[in-house]
């Protein structure tokens, strides 16, 4: 079912937004970083976020809906 499906993209998702957000962290207080690089991480942690957010509208609206979810 569609809740289901969210919930197993989620785990992964949120692996890689809190991997993601260190490594930004570890490349902005590392001296000699290339601006590209916390650019290019920067770009990766916004997606991922904004994938985010739109899991959490949709699971929203589903439960708003009344649609019910296959896991007990």
């Amino acid at each position: 079912d569609e809740r289901e499906f969210l919930h197993d993209l989620a785990t992964p998702l949120g692996t890689a937004i809190l991997l993601s957000d260190s490594l930004l962290e570890d490349l902005q207080n590392r001296p000699g970083t290339a601006p590209d690089d916390l650019l290019r991480v920067g770009g990766i942690f916004e997606a991922l976020e904004k994938i985010n957010k739109f899991l959490k509208v949709r699971r929203k609206t589903l439960v708003a809906r009344w649609v019910p979810s296959a896991r007990k």
